[in-house]
């Protein structure tokens, strides 16, 4: 059942987060690491007015106990309510006995990604020992319905087959070559291989939306576009819903483009539950996912606490949510009600 506006269905696809893994330079041992990746390695300058260069002097003891004592700058940043759910009712005035806890829960296992809830395959890199044809054979024979592409800093490119190898041949020769142009020829193969399956690609576009609609458009020119989720940040959902996402012409088909959220770590939950309102003026909410973050981030369960939450206060605030589509909400979420807390 539909309400009267046709904003939600009573089957919603939400709650459904990926992490799109991004592998980090070292181990994570202590809580630092969790904290201090490249995505927020500025906060110190932003914060504390601390230079990089000063921050490498640092222990990461230290970076953690000065990040601490000054928590309350941080208020109402996406980086404040990530680490307020990390810590949970621990007490932050002992840094060291806080240290010491984490640090035990990391090496047990407590706080780790072991359960990444990935449904998605990464688009693999090519190999420098694999041909051309080698690599299209590693893709095609990838395994399972949803498979993902991080194309946030790709300029689209019209390729054509022989520049496309061509390309693929300057990188096994350790040449030069136009690596967007590779990724622009080796997509559409994918996608005219995979045209007649009901795979689901899923492209992580972030605010790169000039050139994820040019390469959706090109491939519904050509006929090869497949069922497809763009996943762009909060700021630019609306635009994509509007301008990208919808039942399009496909050739001489049709095929769905949908819509998803990837978190970043200026998200809060609150600028989430906004982005959600506005997004619910143009498209179903009901057919929106949520995605983790683009970092390899090991504290998946934050995230996902996180986006849950500007989830539900953005449905507690439209008004009008009617009260089927707040239970279904709350059936997939696995939550007895809309806290906005």
């Amino acid at each position: 059942m539909v309400n009267e506006r046709g904003l939600f269905e009573r089957s919603l696809g939400l709650g459904n987060i990926v992490s799109i893994a991004e592998e980090r330079d070292r181990p994570v041992t202590n809580p630092a690491q969790l904290i201090f990746h490249k995505d927020n390695k500025d906060f110190f300058q932003k914060i504390f007015g601390i230079s990089e260069s000063e921050t490498k002097k640092m222990s990461d003891f230290e970076r953690f106990s000065t990040l601490l004592g000054g928590l309350h700058l941080a208020v109402g940043s996406g980086l404040y309510e990530y680490i307020c759910e990390m810590l949970g009712e621990r007490r932050q005035d002992d840094p060291i006995s806080l240290w010491r806890e984490l640090t035990e829960e990391i090496s047990s296992g407590d706080l780790s990604e072991s359960g990444r809830k990935s449904d998605a395959n990464i688009f693999p890199e090519p190999i420098s020992t694999e041909s051309f044809k080698e690599y299209l054979s590693r893709i095609f024979s990838m395994s399972g319905k949803n498979i993902l592409v991080d194309i946030s800093s790709l300029e689209f490119k019209r390729s054509d087959p022989y520049h496309t190898e061509k390309a693929y041949l300057d990188f096994l020769s350790g040449r030069e070559y136009d690596k967007d142009l590779l990724l622009c020829g080796v997509l559409y193969k994918f996608c005219e291989h995979f045209k007649d399956s009901n795979i689901c690609l899923t492209l992580y576009v972030e605010d790169n939306m000039e050139n994820v609609e040019l390469l959706v458009n090109y491939l519904l020119g050509r006929g090869v576009m497949p069922i497809a989720y763009i996943v762009c940040s909060s700021d630019c959902v609306g635009c994509a819903a509007e301008h990208i996402c919808g039942v399009r012409e496909n050739g001489d088909g049709e095929t769905e483009i949908l819509c998803g959220i990837g978190y970043r770590p200026c998200d809060t939950s609150i600028s989430l539950a906004e982005a959600i309102k506005k997004l619910a003026t143009v498209y179903p909410v009901g057919k929106l996912k949520l995605y983790g973050s683009r970092s390899n981030d090991l504290l998946f369960e934050v995230v996902d606490k996180i986006m849950k939450r500007g989830l539900c206060r953005a449905v507690s605030e439209l008004s009008f949510c009617d009260a089927e589509a707040e239970a279904a909400v709350s059936t997939v979420l696995g939550t007895a009600n809309h806290s906005n807390n």
